[in-house]
């Protein structure tokens, strides 16, 4: 494998072999100070690995907008879903608040975890988007109220825009069994 990278004149450049096919090449300054370290760069040899994928679908949860999948199975037990926003069945935003909206959202939320066999208990890790932090009381509420005391990991964001003019989207991340 050839790997390349570019060090200042005032910086020494060490190729680190990591493991049979991964190279790190990182460029350190004389004085030793990792953090001051201008460049680093990583260059990996990836093997080729079968993977099980599959998609989630459900036709009582919105159609996706644009072209992704509502959820993707991997690797047998780890389930990705797409951001949910607060769309009914027929593709109109529904509720006025951040609170209605966020009901709606878990609605669709549990539609997808049901088609692949789930429930809220498997989620690991969500992420919520609002389009005001003014709206993370209200939301917070909303989803306390659907995750009981099965608490997954979360990470809370405000954003500038979401699809839709929505206020509130959540994505989760579920383990289910096979």
């Amino acid at each position: 494998m050839v790997s390349l990278s570019f060090c200042p004149k005032n910086q020494q450049h060490h190729i680190v072999p990591r493991s049979n096919s991964i190279l790190h090449n990182v460029c350190f300054y004389k004085t030793i100070k990792p953090i001051d370290c201008f460049e680093y760069f990583t260059k990996i040899s990836y093997q080729k690995v079968s993977m099980k994928k599959s998609v989630i679908f459900s036709s009582d949860a919105p159609a996706p907008i644009g072209p992704y999948s509502q959820g993707v199975k991997a690797q047998g037990s780890f389930i990705f879903f797409s951001g949910q926003i607060a769309l009914g069945n027929d593709g109109l935003m529904c509720g006025e608040t951040a609170a209605e909206q966020t009901v709606q959202v878990l609605k669709n939320i549990s539609i997808l975890l049901t088609a692949a066999r789930c429930t809220p208990e498997n989620v690991v890790k969500t992420t919520i988007f609002l389009k005001s932090m003014n709206d993370f009381a209200a939301v917070n509420a909303v989803y306390g109220e659907f995750f009981g005391e099965s608490k997954p990991a979360r990470s809370t964001v405000e954003v500038s825009c979401l699809p839709k003019n929505a206020l509130v989207e959540i994505e989760v991340i579920a383990v289910c069994e096979e």
